[in-house]
């Protein structure tokens, strides 16, 4: 699977593309969210350029969410990676004091594939966004979180074909009491993942996050360590939806969920994409918790995940 269409919605609101013809009238900053790119009908446009065109807009200061989409070609730009970007959105912080969503670069296959994506360190954007409570990031080159602290932020969605190690254990040493939703594309070691259970084990165990309701260890080869270290795990008794699709999830992860009396205190769990037998889908379609068994891969020795390159 590669990532075809860009998001039609964030945080809950919808996302569409900024047009620097759009008129007063239909600009609505504080109900729909903005992606703002040096693509389509700003086709080689600098994105700071368009970035500053929208904050000179009367009403900019409603905004309260932005998605950073195309900025520049991966070849031969002087700017690739997301650092301008995000020294960008910081510097605006005064210009746009209701911001509580950021989405780093919603951008498709076509454009860039995600293991192509440049990323930076991304933590002045938490410093400086008191309100933050959606953060979603695409591509994990390069990213970092630094010591992530932040009282309102709910949602963290990390979307990479292969997330560096790093990434989790600033997020294993995070403080963020507010935090529901944490979606972690872990990736494949051929596309820079270097992510081992022992990295993850703190999420599962350690009870970082009091108000944790969704947990997302998706997109990974690692799907079937992943369900096993999951046995009797805290979080299970805390969440009620843990999503292990798009991953290399077999027979042998798919017994260790369904021999693990804590799954049953899950209301979901998401297996979309996977490796497994048709007898082990029919014997964990008899839980009595709702379960996405969709997309099934076949039961086989060479196994991908859903998005790496």
């Amino acid at each position: 699977m590669v990532i075809g269409v860009t998001q039609s919605n964030f945080a809950g609101m919808p996302v569409v593309d900024w047009d620097l013809e759009l008129s007063a009238a239909d600009f609505d900053p504080a109900s729909i969210i903005y992606r703002i790119s040096s693509s389509g009908r700003h086709d080689g446009e600098d994105w700071r350029k368009v970035f500053s065109h929208y904050l000179k807009q009367a009403g900019a200061e409603k905004t309260t969410g932005i998605v950073v989409g195309f900025w520049a070609d991966p070849e031969g730009s002087d700017d690739y990676d997301t650092a301008f970007i995000v020294k960008a959105l910081v510097d605006a912080c005064e210009k746009l004091p209701a911001l509580t969503a950021i989405f780093l670069a919603d951008v498709t296959a076509d454009e860039c594939e995600i293991s192509w994506i440049k990323q930076s360190n991304v933590s002045r954007l938490f410093d400086v966004f008191p309100l933050l409570t959606h953060f979603g990031v695409r591509g994990g080159d390069g990213l970092s979180l630094g010591f992530l602290k932040h009282d309102k932020l709910k949602q963290l969605i990390i979307q990479t074909g292969g997330l560096s190690r790093s990434v989790v254990r600033e997020i294993g040493s995070s403080q963020l009491p507010a935090l529901e939703h944490l979606e972690l594309w872990l990736g494949a070691s051929e596309y820079g993942s270097s992510v081992t259970v022992d990295d993850v084990r703190p999420i599962l165990f350690d009870r970082l996050f009091p108000r944790l309701k969704y947990l997302g260890l998706r997109d990974s080869e690692i799907a079937d360590e992943i369900a096993r270290a999951l046995f009797n795990a805290p979080v299970l008794k805390q969440i009620e939806i843990l999503d292990l699709s798009m991953g290399t999830l077999g027979d042998e992860g798919g017994r260790m969920l369904l021999t693990n009396p804590s799954v049953l205190n899950l209301k979901t769990l998401d297996l979309h994409f996977h490796y497994m037998s048709q007898e082990m889908c029919d014997r964990l379609s008899q839980l009595s918790i709702n379960i996405d068994l969709s997309q099934p891969q076949g039961a086989r020795e060479h196994r991908y995940v859903s998005v790496g390159e």
